[in-house]
């Protein structure tokens, strides 16, 4: 991976972020996208390498989180979503 495309590390966690790669018919790039494997966090779905880091590292930072009881995202804006930690059924 070039320096233009490192990922960021996780705005939730902090943890190095990884890029997931899905390759299709001759080897074609079907979609890419960023994500966080320590919390999951995931960004959106690109069909390139390049679009897929762009999102991920253009995201807002952590302290600029805005929650949905505030007001919803723009449309047709890419925007990181958490759903919380995740619970085992006990």
């Amino acid at each position: 991976m070039s320096k233009e495309e490192e990922l960021k590390p996780c705005p939730f966690c902090g943890a190095k972020a990884q890029m997931d790669v899905k390759r299709g018919f001759k080897g074609k790039i079907m979609c890419a996208f960023g994500y966080c494997p320590k919390c999951d966090a995931r960004g959106g779905v690109y069909s390139t390498r390049e679009g897929a880091t762009q999102a991920w590292n253009g995201r807002t930072r952590v302290g600029a989180w805005i929650p949905v009881s505030e007001r919803l995202p723009e449309k047709e804006v890419d925007v990181l979503v958490s759903f919380g930690e995740r619970t085992r059924n006990r």
